[in-house]
């Protein structure tokens, strides 16, 4: 859903106006996405080409076909898992520069980091994934009692801080707080249209409602909600398939259920 956003930002923070110079390879058939990917050669004209992790790990055969200058990864806790396809492509695509951008480079175990950094540079961990699991379980074990697994624990932490340091580029608290930019919240309120204020009224003086709201230990009140929500988006959200299709042929007309 960001793929349109992208090609959007990246028009206004690099003033490129040339179209054929961002690519959005999304929606395409498999031979229109080979055409487009051949822009990845050396000798065509340079460009940006922004896709999903669908069609990177769909594509992965034809990517891999060339050497890239960058390749960036967007969320990239996304390949956190080394035993995913989507994190196997990512390591073995060719590059001559690699950036992950992420807000949660751990979140599991020190494995994650792990498969972040042999997207970005193998040799920089110097261990292989299995020998590497070795290190996360004493790496784990830093919270344990003992003074031993701790004090080991922490002398492999602060050897593995030294290694990937040099690759890390935080944006901290302060930095973020000193942006003159600030997020604005608008709140705009809006009336219920006629038909929208039937449905809605109808529904939570229903039977099948009433006695959810009588019972709700045992029945699922944001259900009910979420119900109520689909109301204010649409109309139709809630309605039965006979009924969306009689509502298809007369839009102005309340249908009840």
């Amino acid at each position: 859903t960001l793929m349109n956003n992208w090609g959007e930002e990246l028009k206004k923070w690099t003033g490129i106006t040339d179209h054929r110079q961002i690519v959005l390879i999304h929606g395409q058939s498999k031979k229109d996405r080979a055409v487009l990917w051949r822009r990845l050669s050396y000798g065509t004209t340079p460009c940006i080409i922004v896709t999903s992790y669908g069609l990177f790990k769909n594509d992965s055969t034809i990517i891999n076909s060339y050497r890239t200058d960058y390749v960036i990864l967007d969320e990239a806790q996304l390949i956190r898992n080394a035993a995913s396809e989507v994190a196997k492509v990512a390591h073995e695509v060719k590059a001559a520069h690699k950036i992950a951008v992420t807000g949660t480079p751990v979140m599991n175990s020190f494995k994650d980091l792990w498969s972040l950094m042999e997207f970005v540079d193998p040799s920089a961990i110097g261990e292989n994934r299995a020998e590497f699991s070795s290190t996360n379980d004493e790496l784990m074990k830093g919270n344990e009692r003992g003074t031993s697994a701790r004090d080991l624990s922490r002398q492999k932490l602060e050897g593995l801080k030294g290694k990937v340091g040099p690759y890390i580029l935080r944006r901290e608290k302060d930095v973020i707080a000193a942006m003159k930019s600030k997020k604005s919240d608008y709140v705009v309120w809006v009336q219920p249209e006629r038909i929208q204020a039937h449905h809605y009224e109808q529904f939570v003086t229903s039977k099948e409602v009433q006695f959810g709201l009588q019972r709700i230990a045992t029945h699922h009140p944001l259900t009910l909600l979420n119900a109520l929500k689909h109301i204010c988006d649409h109309t139709w959200l809630n309605m039965t398939e006979a009924n969306f299709r009689n509502s298809m042929k007369n839009p102005e007309q309340a249908v009840e259920g």
